[in-house]
């Protein structure tokens, strides 16, 4: 049996408790004479009563006595005794997903502690800023942590001499801590150019040893970025750096990639998330190797890689769970040689929704991913008999769980999601960009007529969540789906229109499917990243 602890016996905790337990019996004591003078009111019609009820009749009693501002400020210090000694299991959910949050590093890919950096979501402090108001402990407790200063974002919006000063503060107290630097070097009006580059070397030279994860972010000229990048490698420590993430402008391309060969492989080997838009390392280079995400976009076409050399990247990756590739091309090798099977065991996630339809016909065509759990975005602008002989083989022979199809251009869309899900009988979640159409003939893939039992059949049974975004669709096309798929569990409209109305489909549903959203307006951060906030 657990021993129970004895209260200290401190003569200030004796006299805290002497008051607190008369405070308990005079409450007590108002509230069991509250209801006596209730009762005999109403239990009893002698004179005296009927006299005391004409009185109250006519002079109410005073309101209860109110908890004046002694009392307030009392409960506020024992507040801050209370929050100051809580065990971490005991706080508000409010408190604890603040923590938790921080702790694993509000990021894309946070199990692989990598954050991947976009328009609609930054990685910050705000968490561990609302953490600090909890009491003042906890406010010394953080300000004097390391980590607490280990992540630095430079901020265009201010003058870079005083973020300059910021960023020297936040390396101070870091001290030895592993710490991350994001740049974001455009806002607005206000842009790096490459005369800043003896600013930004104050920045992050004090920092570079230390630095696990850096993110160059929408830089308008190449130059700075390769001084700044070749800074970073330059006087950084080998293993160090775990996350590198390089965008341009997005309307900016480099037409010359940054050379590494005079960086060891020590320095790049070590890299495990890389995302590249607008600019790209040579194609030979060790940051390729062993990585776990991949993100390359927006590349100049006279840099674009050739199938063989995108083959030997991901050969070079037999760990890698996410691939994005968009807005480029994949050229194929002259002269012509065989593709070779690549075999990715441990992908998961992969996008090629803004990847031309020639690239990504070279690309499913060598890549055969092993998981059992893969999720794909693909997009079909110009479908036709050669896109689904590309596609559908590499359906037939994957485990996609997850698919996502957008910008379908096609004459009977229905058919060719029933195509497609024809050879995905495993396919659990299915997200549809009805690209502002009716989407009733979209939903027709979904299922196919049993002309023998005169029923319709659903091609994917396991399916229990389903996306509609951007169109409209009908109850009696929502009703056809959940009634063919008794797994159903989620279905979201996301910008989607429900004829003739909302509720009455919603009111339909409650017996069928508990988790049903509407949204107005297309989540945009929930779009990018569906891969985590829509399955």
């Amino acid at each position: 049996m657990a021993k129970i602890l004895e209260p200290p016996s401190h003569h200030a905790f004796q006299k805290w408790k002497e008051a607190r337990k008369a405070l308990d019996h005079a409450i007590q004591n108002f509230l069991d004479s509250t209801i006596a003078l209730q009762s005999f009111l109403f239990s009893t019609h002698s004179s005296e009563a009927s006299s005391l009820r004409n009185y109250l009749a006519k002079t109410p009693l005073d309101d209860p006595p109110a908890l004046d501002s002694r009392f307030a400020q009392a409960q506020a210090h024992l507040n801050q005794i209370t929050n100051s000694f809580l065990s971490i299991n005991t706080l508000p959910l409010e408190i604890l997903l603040n923590i938790f949050r921080i702790a694993c590093f509000n990021t894309f890919h946070s199990q692989y502690d990598t954050p991947i950096p976009f328009n609609y979501r930054q990685d910050d402090h705000r968490g561990s800023l609302v953490l600090t108001h909890v009491c003042s402990s906890w406010r010394t407790f953080l300000l004097a942590t390391p980590t607490f200063w280990s992540q630095f974002l430079l901020d265009p919006r201010h003058p870079l001499a005083g973020e300059c000063e910021r960023a020297q503060m936040y390396s101070s107290r870091a001290h030895d801590a592993l710490q991350s630097l994001s740049i974001y070097a455009q806002l607005n009006d206000r842009c790096f150019y490459l005369r800043d580059s003896e600013a930004l070397a104050k920045i992050i030279q004090p920092r570079a040893g230390s630095l696990t994860q850096i993110a160059l972010l929408n830089f308008k000229d190449p130059q700075l970025v390769c001084h700044v990048v070749k800074l970073c490698l330059k006087n950084g420590k080998p293993g160090v750096l775990r996350a590198l993430v390089i965008q341009l402008e997005t309307d900016n391309m480099s037409c010359s990639p940054i050379d590494t060969s005079s960086v060891g492989e020590a320095m790049l080997g070590p890299i495990r998330v890389l995302s590249l838009r607008g600019i790209v390392f040579t194609w030979y280079s060790s940051v390729y190797w062993n990585l776990v995400v991949l993100h390359i976009g927006n590349v100049y076409l006279g840099v674009a890689p050739t199938i063989s050399e995108i083959q030997r990247i991901l050969s070079a990756c037999p760990l890698l769970h996410t691939l994005r590739l968009y807005d480029m091309r994949i050229r194929p090798d002259r002269p012509a040689i065989p593709l070779q099977k690549v075999y990715l065991a441990e992908l998961v996630d992969l996008n090629l929704a803004a990847l031309q339809f020639d690239s990504m016909d070279l690309l499913l065509a060598s890549i055969y991913p092993q998981h059992k759990d893969l999720s794909l975005r693909i997009a079909c602008p110009h479908w036709d008999t050669q896109a689904f002989g590309t596609l559908y083989p590499f359906l037939a022979r994957t485990n996609v769980a997850r698919l996502f199809i957008e910008q379908l251009n096609a004459l009977e869309p229905g058919d060719v999601i029933g195509r497609c899900l024809s050879a995905l009988p495993d396919l659990h979640t299915l997200v549809l960009d009805l690209s502002m159409k009716p989407g009733d003939s979209y939903l027709s893939g979904l299922t196919y007529l049993d002309e023998l039992n005169t029923r319709f059949v659903p091609r994917c049974p396991k399916l229990h969540t389903l996306h509609c975004v951007t169109g409209s669709v009908t109850i009696a096309a929502v009703q056809q789906i959940v009634e063919t798929h008794p797994s159903m569990q989620k279905l979201r409209f996301s910008a989607c229109y429900i004829e003739p109305f909302e509720d009455e489909l919603l009111h339909w549903l409650k017996p069928f499917v508990k988790d049903v959203k509407f949204d107005l307006r297309p989540d945009m951060a929930a779009l990018f990243d569906w891969y985590h906030t829509m399955t």
